[in-house]
């Protein structure tokens, strides 16, 4: 999952955009959770926007994660901060890599 703090894509902001990438499966599963049920609203209705989002919790959980794995510090998790040029990169990484599918949310 990767948060950003500006709308990178068409974007006049010139001071300093970031993103964080959060790379472990549990906490991007509990990111989704927590879009999920935004997406609801106030009639508390499941739509197909929240479903989507619970529907790739579900699978980010049954995904092995970092924090299963001998070689990792289980109190430590992995993010990386992204700046500038590094958006294009992963956008463009992201769709050559895709097995399945991308989502991408934004307030436009």
């Amino acid at each position: 999952v990767t948060i950003g703090s500006c709308n990178w894509l068409s974007s006049n902001f010139n001071r300093f955009e970031s993103s964080a990438c959060i790379t472990d499966n549990i906490i991007a599963s509990q990111f989704f959770d927590i879009c999920s049920s935004l997406a609801i609203g106030s009639k508390g209705l499941a739509n197909p926007l929240s479903r989507d989002f619970a529907v790739q919790s579900a699978r980010l959980k049954n995904l092995p994660t970092a924090l299963e794995s001998e070689k990792h510090d289980k109190n430590n998790i992995e993010v990386k901060l992204l700046t500038a040029s590094d958006h294009h990169t992963l956008a463009k990484s992201a769709c050559k890599n895709a097995k399945e599918e991308i989502l991408v949310c934004s307030h436009r």
